[in-house]
């Protein structure tokens, strides 16, 4: 099979805004936009969880882009679910943020080379921020210790702490030149093969939002591995909204509890 010929990357992309942000809108416009000038890129289904279509307009002048406006909202991870069961002709996939700036023309390829090479089911670009700084997103094992130190940080008040979390993130393993496995990689993107996706099942729909990428990359990293590689680069917003907001830190323990419950409590 001739790669030039045959390859086509699909995408799905997953929005939410309460309200009218024209932020947000002009990120995911700026997204699609990135993704479509990538070589091998395919189908964009774009779902908007939205009570209102607030991301309607932003998928209005990109070509073979989908939008479903879904105002039940079940989810970060049924929503993508629901967006690649429509893509029945795809064998690889791209699992992407709405705040995600993709810089590189030959970013996907480079991805998928590495996706064959490796015989992953899973792999990931190291992530920058706009600022262009190295956002440490392939961690290890979420643990009760981590989410604790993460959530209230913890880490820029004590030395141990801080220890802990830069082995957490693999700082001394990860965000090199070379591919490094992991069990916990962000769903802000992630290129999967589409048979090893639904071997697992997908996304554990149990999860609203939050940990649903930790325990998808650790699914998949039983099948065939889950992959950071270290030649290859987006750029993400991320806003950290767990963080500050105390709806959003009460979803992300639920989740904890969840992953917890699936995957066994692990403290340190």
């Amino acid at each position: 099979m001739s790669i030039k010929e045959n390859l086509n990357i699909s995408c799905s992309i997953v929005a939410f805004s309460d309200g009218i942000v024209t932020k947000k809108i002009n990120d995911l416009k700026n997204t699609l936009v990135s993704f479509r000038n990538c070589s091998f890129s395919g189908k964009i289904i774009v779902i908007d969880n939205s009570k209102f279509p607030y991301f309607k307009s932003s998928t209005d002048k990109i070509e073979n882009c989908q939008y479903i406006h879904n105002p039940s909202n079940p989810g970060f991870g049924a929503s993508h679910n629901l967006a690649i069961k429509l893509l029945s002709d795809s064998e690889y996939h791209l699992i992407l943020n709405p705040d995600v700036i993709i810089k590189d023309k030959e970013c996907l390829i480079k991805l998928f080379k590495q996706l064959i090479k490796l015989n992953a089911s899973l792999v990931q670009p190291r992530i920058l921020g706009f600022d262009n700084l190295e956002q440490y997103l392939c961690k290890k094992d979420p643990t009760l210790l981590a989410m604790i130190i993460r959530m209230y940080k913890l880490d820029l008040k004590f030395k141990v702490f801080e220890k802990y979390n830069k082995d957490y993130m693999m700082l001394k393993k990860a965000y090199k030149k070379r591919n490094i496995r992991s069990t916990y990689l962000s769903g802000c993107a992630m290129m999967v093969s589409l048979r090893d996706f639904w071997k697992v099942n997908g996304f554990d729909e149990r999860f609203f939002m939050y940990l649903e990428d930790a325990d998808l990359s650790r699914s998949l990293n039983q099948v065939r591995g889950s992959y950071q590689i270290g030649n290859c680069f987006i750029f993400h917003r991320w806003a950290k909204e767990s963080h500050i907001k105390w709806k959003l830190k009460f979803i992300a323990i639920i989740s904890f509890i969840k992953y917890s419950l699936k995957w066994g409590l692990k403290i340190v």
